[in-house]
C-alpha cells in the first residue's frame, strides 16, 4: 500500500540576500571640493548650518549641525559652499559606473551612499573581505578617496553595517542589529512613538508580536518590524545604466566644402534621431562638436523651441560651419582663431544635453497647430537661404537702458533673456519705452534760460530744460518733461564704466528721450 506524503514547505524562507553597502560620510564635501587636499578644512553649509565637514574641520571642533559663524570661530582657515543637491547626484553618477565594472547590478540609495549584491562577487574573488578589499583599491585608483563597507543580509542591514564599517557574517543581522536605538529605523514619527512607550533598541521592538505591531502601528510599523527582525527579504532595486545616446562620425577623408558636409550629415542625423525614438525621447538642447584635420576644434549648443528632427540637426551642423567660415555661406573651410576650424573637417560629434519623453512634446489635435508649423517650417527655409540670424526673436529682458530691455534671439531657438527682468534696476527708465531707437543716436544741445543744462555728481539737471537745439541748426520748445533718472553703470570697472541720466522731453512736434553722458546730450529715442 503507497502513502501520499505531503510536503509543507511553508515553513521555509528565502535565503536572504547578501547585500553590500557602500558609504561615503562625507559626500558633500567631495562633490563640493573634487582634488582637495586631506588637510584642509571644509565644510558644505545648508540653510545657515553644518550640513557635512571634512576629518580637517571635524578635528578642529566642526560638527554636523553648527552654525556657519560657530563653525569659522573654531576654525579661521575654513572653507564653505553652499549644498546643491543636484551636484551631488552628478558627481556620484562616474563612481556608480565604476562599481558596475566589479559588480554589475547597483542600487543607488542616495548621493554618496549604494548598495550591490554581494554573494556573486564574493564568490569571484574569493570572499566577501577580498571583494572589499578589490573594490575600495579600485575605486582609491580612480581618484575616490577611501569609503565605508559593510555587508550583511539584507539593505537595511547592510546600510547599518557600513555605518560601522564591518562584515556581519551569514544569519548574524538579527544579533548585530538587536543593539542599535530605534532611531536607526529612519522614522522619526515611529522612533518618537517607540521611545515615549519605553522601546529604545531594535531588539526590543523585534520581540513584539508582529501581529500586535501591525495592528498598533500599521503598514508602515508592520514593515520597520521586519527590519529590526534582521529577516528583510527585500531585493536591491538595481538601476539601469542609462544608453548612450551621442553620435560620433569619422569623416575620412576630411571634408572642405560646407554642401558636402551637409549632404554627408543627412543619413547620421537620421540615426541619431531615430536612436532616441527607440527610447521614447527627443533632444530639446544638441550639443555639436566639431573638428578638423588639425585638431582645431568648434563645439557649440544649440537649443529648439520644440524638439529637433533629422533636419534640425542637418540644419545645426551647417550653420556651425558656416560660421567658422572666412564669410558667411563660403564654400570652404578654415580661418584661424579661438574655437574655429583652421583646415578640412575630420569629424563631427552629437551630443544630447537635454532630452524629453516623446509623450511630453504631442501634437496639437484638430490641427489647431498646423498654422504654427507652417510659420516654423517656413522660417527654418528662409535661414537655411539667408543666415541662421536672418530671423530674431524679441524676449522681455531686464536693464536700465530701452536697448537692454529686450533679447534678440535666432528663430528656432530657445529664446533666453540676456538679464533677468524681474531683478531690481536702480535707475531704469519707467515704461513705456520708446517706440523708436535711433542708431546711432543723434547728438543734441539741451538748454534752459541760461545755457547747457549739466548733471551735477548726484544726478540733478542744473536748470528746468526749456529747449532742444540740433546740429543743423534746428530748433524745438521744450513744453513738458520728466526725469532725470540717473544710473551709474559699473562704477567698479574704469573702461566699461559709463555715468548717465535720461530725461523725457514733449516739443510741439513729437515726445523724445533724451540722455547725458560724459561726451553731453544725444537723442537716443522717439514716443509715439
Amino acid at each position: 500500500m503507497s502513502t501520499l506524503t505531503l510536503f509543507d514547505d511553508s515553513s521555509l524562507e528565502r535565503t536572504p540576500p547578501r547585500v553590500l553597502v557602500m558609504w561615503y560620510p562625507d559626500w558633500p564635501v567631495i562633490s563640493a571640493f573634487p582634488g582637495a587636499d586631506a588637510d584642509d578644512a571644509l565644510v558644505v553649509i545648508e540653510k545657515g548650518a553644518v550640513l557635512a565637514c571634512s576629518a580637517a574641520a571635524r578635528a578642529g571642533g566642526v560638527r554636523r549641525g553648527m552654525r556657519r559663524r560657530e563653525a569659522q570661530s573654531r576654525v579661521p582657515s575654513l572653507s564653505w559652499v553652499e549644498h546643491n543637491p543636484d551636484d551631488d547626484a552628478r558627481a556620484f553618477e562616474p563612481l556608480l559606473r565604476a562599481i558596475e565594472h566589479i559588480s554589475p547590478g547597483v542600487e543607488p540609495i542616495r548621493p554618496g551612499m549604494c548598495a550591490t549584491g554581494a554573494r556573486g562577487p564574493a564568490g569571484y574573488f574569493g570572499g566577501e573581505e577580498q571583494l572589499i578589499d578589490v573594490l575600495g583599491e579600485y575605486l582609491e585608483s580612480l581618484g575616490f578617496p577611501e569609503a565605508r563597507f559593510g555587508i550583511a543580509d539584507g539593505p537595511f542591514a547592510a546600510i547599518q553595517a557600513a555605518r560601522a564599517d564591518v562584515v556581519v557574517p551569514p544569519g548574524g543581522s538579527a544579533s548585530f542589529l538587536s543593539e542599535l536605538p530605534v532611531d536607526r529605523l529612519d522614522l522619526p514619527g515611529l522612533a518618537d512613538l517607540l521611545r515615549r512607550t519605553g522601546i529604545r533598541t531594535l531588539a526590543q521592538f523585534a520581540s513584539l508580536p508582529a501581529n500586535q505591531v501591525s495592528a498598533r502601528f500599521g503598514a508602515e510599523g508592520a514593515h520597520a518590524h521586519r527590519l529590526a527582525t534582521g529577516l528583510e527579504q527585500r531585493r536591491l532595486a538595481v538601476r539601469t545604466p542609462p544608453p548612450e545616446l551621442s553620435v560620433l562620425i569619422d569623416l575620412d577623408p576630411p571634408l572642405d566644402r560646407v554642401d558636402v558636409v551637409a549632404f554627408t550629415m543627412r543619413q547620421h542625423a537620421d540615426r541619431f534621431v531615430a536612436q532616441l525614438a527607440r527610447h521614447d525621447l527627443v533632444c530639446t538642447a544638441l550639443e555639436v562638436r566639431l573638428t578638423d584635420e588639425r585638431d582645431a576644434a568648434s563645439q557649440r549648443v544649440w537649443r529648439h523651441p520644440r524638439w529637433f528632427t533629422a533636419a534640425d540637426v542637418v540644419d545645426r551642423v551647417r550653420w556651425q560651419v558656416q560660421a567658422a567660415s572666412p564669410a558667411n555661406g563660403a564654400a570652404k573651410l578654415g580661418i584661424d582663431g579661438g574655437g574655429v576650424l583652421l583646415g578640412a573637417l575630420s569629424t563631427i560629434e552629437l551630443v544630447p544635453r537635454e532630452l524629453d519623453r516623446v509623450g511630453e512634446h504631442p501634437d496639437q489635435l484638430y490641427d489647431r497647430g498646423r498654422d504654427d508649423e507652417k510659420v516654423h517650417r517656413a522660417f527654418t527655409r528662409v535661414q537655411s537661404m539667408l543666415d541662421h540670424t536672418a530671423i530674431l526673436t524679441p524676449t522681455r529682458s531686464g536693464g536700465r537702458s530701452p536697448r537692454e530691455f529686450c533679447t534678440l534671439t535666432p528663430w528656432g531657438e530657445s529664446p533666453a533673456p540676456r538679464r533677468d527682468p524681474l531683478a531690481p534696476w536702480p535707475g531704469r527708465l519707467p515704461d513705456p519705452a520708446p517706440s523708436q531707437l535711433l542708431s546711432p543716436p543723434e547728438s543734441v544741445i539741451v538748454h534752459g534760460d541760461t545755457g547747457v543744462l549739466t548733471v551735477d555728481d548726484r544726478g540733478f539737471l542744473s536748470e528746468k530744460p526749456t529747449g532742444i537745439r540740433y546740429r543743423d541748426g534746428r530748433r524745438e520748445k521744450v513744453t513738458a518733461w520728466a526725469g532725470p533718472w540717473h544710473s551709474d553703470e559699473r562704477w567698479w570697472d574704469l573702461a566699461a564704466g559709463r555715468e548717465l541720466a535720461r530725461i523725457q522731453a514733449v516739443t510741439a512736434k513729437c515726445a523724445y528721450l533724451l540722455v547725458h553722458s560724459s561726451t553731453g546730450w544725444w537723442l537716443e529715442g522717439i514716443y509715439d
